[in-house]
Parts: C-alpha cells; structure tokens; sequence
C-alpha cells in the first residue's frame, strides 16, 4: 500500500522545522521523521483556519499536492493548527469550518482522507485569545473528531510547549510527530 501523509500545520515553529528538513515549503520531498512514510510538508505559521478553506491559495496547493498522489495512496493529514483561530473572533465557527474544509478537500480530491487533527494545549497562550475562546477552539476540535468518521484526535498533553508557552519545542514537536504516527496506526493505516 502506498501512503501520503500531509502536515497542515498553523505553528510557525513546527513549519518552520519540517520545511527546514525537507529544504523549502511546499516541497514534495520523503521525509523520515519518527517513522513517518513519505511525507509532504505544506505549512505555513501563524495561519488562521480561514487562510486554509477553499478557494483559498493554501487549500488549493494542498488539494492539489493530495492530487500528486497515486490514486491507491492513503492520504493521513496531521494538522497541528488552532492557536490563531483563538484570537481572531471566529472560534465559535471552528468545528463547522473544519469540517466543511476536510468535507471540500475529500469532494475536491475524490478521496476518503483521514485526520489526525491535534488538540490544543491546556497550556496554550496567545495574546488577544482568553480562556473562552480557547476552550471554544477546543471544543471545535471535539466536534470535528466527533463529526468526521476518519479523525483521530492527537492530545498535547506533555509536549513540551517553549517559554512563550505557545510554541512547541524541538522535543515538542517530535513528541506531536509520534502522536500523529500513532494515530495513523490507530486509524488502521499502516
């Protein structure tokens, strides 16, 4: 069986590490990180869930690096992406334009893709974000494992988060990595 599997990551360290591994964003290199299969890094940091829904420039680079696959390819989609979505005064929408993205992106690219879609960490801080609205971000993620029948959630809990307690640290982001890869077993992919 052949995999595909996709960061969407909205962190700017963790874009900033994977496309640093694979030497620029967007490449379509393999990427052995903890066990992975071939990897395909599309990240950009700091983006909010709006810069990723269709039409926009990073839904269509993705659907179209999903497109590259074979068509036998099982396509997972890390996403490691919501801290903006906390301070942008949209995070009562999140679950539902979550699931409208992941629902366009399975029309758009007639295949069945599968999620393991990180949940914030309880000790996330974003300035201009408060208590509520991360909990609604969360809670958002909850509807969206809830609501899609292929997502697995990925909980933070013990990454390490660095001291701006928004970011995660090298250690922290290969502890996601792991997560995801988990996940991927979990959900019966590999």
């Amino acid at each position: 069986m052949t995999y595909g599997a996709f960061f969407l990551a909205g962190q700017s360290n963790a874009a900033n590490y994977l496309t640093t591994q694979i030497n620029g964003r967007f490449a379509i290199q393999s990427l052995q990180l903890t066990g992975f299969p071939p990897t395909v890094v599309h990240a950009v940091g700091g983006t909010a869930l709006t810069s990723w829904m269709k039409g926009t420039p990073l839904y269509n680079g993705l659907r179209d690096l999903i497109l590259g696959q074979s068509d036998k390819a099982v396509v997972l989609i890390g996403g490691l992406q919501g801290e903006s979505d906390c301070a942008n005064g949209l995070h009562a929408t999140y679950g539902a334009r979550m699931l409208q993205m992941a629902t366009d992106l399975n029309v758009d690219t007639a295949r069945h893709l599968y999620w393991a879609d990180c949940q914030l960490s309880s000790q996330m801080q974003l300035a201009g974000s408060t208590p509520e609205t991360r909990q609604a971000v969360r809670d958002g993620k909850n509807f969206f494992a809830a609501t899609h029948p292929r997502v697995l959630q990925v909980s933070p809990e013990g990454a390490t988060l660095g001291g701006d307690n928004l970011h995660y640290t090298m250690d922290g982001l290969l502890t996601m990595a792991d997560r995801i890869w988990s996940a991927g077993h979990q959900l019966g992919l590999f």
